[in-house]
C-alpha cells in the first residue's frame, strides 16, 4: 500500500539521495519533506481539475455579508477551490458569486449546490500517474535545499512539464460530462448569455462589473427589440376612456395611453400602417375623434382603471384594478362608475418585463442585440460589435419573425383575386 513516505522516497530517488524511514526519523530529508510535502500536494491538486478531487456538497449558510451579496456560505474543511455554484460554471460567473475568505458570497436562491476540487490526503486513492507527477514536483522543491543544484532543478521541472502532456494525465483532468441544471429564464440569465458570447469570465477582468453594465444596458435593448415587431406575446387589446381635458385644436377627444404602451399598433379597426390622420400618439396620450362600443363586462377578466365596459345597457368605467368576481360586487366596491363619456379600443405593443414570456427566437436577438451593445466597453474589439450587430440582423430576417410580425396583421384581398378571368379559372374554363 503506497504511503506518503513512498511517495517522499519516489522524489528522494530522483535527487539521488538517502531514503527515509518516516516523516519524522530525524534526517534532513525528513525534515524537508515534512515541510514541502503538504503545500506540494495542495499546490498540485488546485492546479488542475482532478477527478478523483472533485466532490459535491450542500454549503451551509452562515452570517450574512455586511453588504453586496445577500448570504454567505461555509465552504467546506477539505476545499481548494471552486469549480460551480447551482449549475454556474467558473468561466460563467458574471456577478453571481465569490469568495471571500473562508465564505461563499452569492444572491442566489439557497440550496447552494457547490462543485469543488477537495483536498485529497489519502495516497490510496491517488491514481498512479498523478502520483508520478507529484513526487516530481516534490523532487523539484526538494532539489535546492537538499542538493543545491540548480541543473537538478531544472532537469526535473523538465521532466514534470514533460509528464504533464501525457494522455493519462489529460483524461484524468478532462472536464467530466454532466446534465447541467437549466437555467432559469431570467435578467441575470440573459445578461449573462449575452456576456458569455463575448468570451469567459477570467477574461474581462472584474466579471461583476461587466455584469452590471449588461443590466444597465438591458431595459433599452429589450424596449428596442420590442419595438421591431408585433410580438404576438407582447400584444395587448384594451379599452380606454376619455380624458375630461379635450385637446385644445384639431381632434376631439384624447386618451391616455396604458403605462406599458410601447407602440400603439391598432385603434379601433385602424391599423397603425394604414392610419391616414385618424388618430396620433402625442406623449403619453392618443389623439383621435374617433369612438367604439365599450364591450361586455366577463366575470374572471382583469380589468386596469380606465376600462370601460358594458353592463345592462349602461357604460361603465373602472375606478380600481381588478379582477373581477360578479358585477354587483364590483359595483358595491366603487370598482365601477357610471360612464357617459367616448370610449376607444385599441390594440398595442406592451413592455414585456417578464423574461419567461419571451420566445426563443425573441432571446437570441435580445442577448445578439445585447453582446454588439457590450462589446467594445468589454472587450475594446469593434469587430465583435459589428459582428453580433450583423448576427442580429440576419435574425430579424429569420422566417419565424417575420411571421411573428405579420401575423396579427390584416391582410387585405388582392383586386386581381376578383377578376373575372380568375373567377372562371377557379370554376374549370374560361368562356
Amino acid at each position: 500500500m503506497t504511503t506518503d513516505v513512498d511517495v517522499c522516497n519516489l522524489a528522494l530517488a530522483r535527487l539521488g539521495d538517502a531514503r527515509i524511514s518516516s516523516m519524522s526519523d530525524g534526517s534532513a530529508q525528513a525534515a524537508y519533506c515534512t515541510t514541502f510535502y503538504a503545500h506540494t500536494l495542495k499546490e498540485l491538486q488546485t492546479d488542475y481539475d482532478w477527478q478523483f478531487c472533485r466532490k459535491l456538497a450542500t454549503a451551509t449558510a452562515t452570517t450574512a455579508p455586511a453588504f453586496g451579496y445577500s448570504a454567505a456560505y461555509t465552504l467546506p474543511a477539505d476545499f481548494l477551490r471552486l469549480l460551480r455554484v447551482n449549475g454556474i460554471d467558473e468561466d460563467e460567473n458574471f456577478g453571481k458569486w465569490e469568495i471571500v475568505g473562508a465564505t461563499l458570497h452569492t444572491s442566489l436562491t439557497a440550496p447552494i449546490q457547490i462543485d469543488y476540487i477537495a483536498n485529497v490526503t489519502t495516497v490510496t486513492l491517488f491514481p498512479p500517474v498523478f502520483t508520478e507527477l507529484f513526487s516530481l514536483k516534490l523532487a523539484a522543491n526538494l532539489a535546492m535545499p537538499l542538493t543545491g543544484s540548480k541543473e537538478l532543478f531544472t532537469q526535473i521541472a523538465e521532466a514534470f512539464a514533460a509528464n504533464l502532456q501525457r494522455p493519462s494525465v489529460k483524461q484524468l483532468v478532462m472536464t467530466s460530462a454532466r446534465e447541467r441544471t437549466a437555467p432559469s429564464t431570467s435578467v441575470d440569465e440573459l445578461c449573462r448569455q449575452a456576456i458569455l458570447r463575448l468570451g469567459t469570465a477570467d477574461q474581462f477582468g472584474s466579471s461583476t462589473q461587466a455584469q452590471l453594465l449588461a443590466q444597465s444596458l438591458y431595459p433599452q435593448v429589450r424596449d428596442a427589440l420590442l419595438l421591431t415587431g408585433s410580438w404576438t406575446w407582447a400584444m395587448k387589446s384594451t379599452t380606454l376612456t376619455a380624458d375630461p381635458l379635450a385637446p385644445e385644436f384639431k381632434w376631439d377627444n384624447r386618451f391616455a395611453l396604458p403605462s406599458d404602451c410601447l407602440r400603439v399598433f391598432r385603434v379601433d379597426d385602424t391599423l397603425a400602417e394604414s392610419n391616414e390622420e385618424d388618430w396620433e400618439v402625442a406623449g403619453d396620450y392618443l389623439l383621435t375623434d374617433a369612438t367604439s362600443t365599450a364591450p361586455d363586462w366577463k366575470t374572471g377578466r382583469t380589468y386596469a382603471v380606465g376600462n370601460a365596459v358594458a353592463q345592462s345597457g349602461t357604460v361603465y368605467r373602472c375606478l380600481a384594478a381588478h379582477t373581477a368576481g360578479t358585477f354587483a360586487t364590483d359595483l358595491a366596491a366603487a370598482r365601477w362608475a357610471a360612464w357617459t363619456g367616448d370610449v376607444l379600443a385599441i390594440e398595442y405593443v406592451s413592455r414585456v418585463t417578464d423574461p419567461a414570456k419571451f420566445d426563443s427566437l425573441f432571446i437570441d436577438l435580445l442577448t445578439a442585440n445585447l453582446a454588439a451593445k457590450l462589446a467594445v466597453p468589454i472587450t475594446g474589439d469593434a469587430g465583435k460589435a459589428k459582428l453580433y450587430a450583423a448576427e442580429a440582423e440576419n435574425l430579424l430576417k429569420n422566417p419565424a419573425m417575420r411571421r411573428d410580425s405579420t401575423e396579427r396583421r390584416s391582410r387585405v384581398r388582392p383586386a386581381w383575386l376578383n377578376s373575372r378571368l380568375v373567377a372562371q379559372r377557379a370554376i374549370g374554363g374560361i368562356p
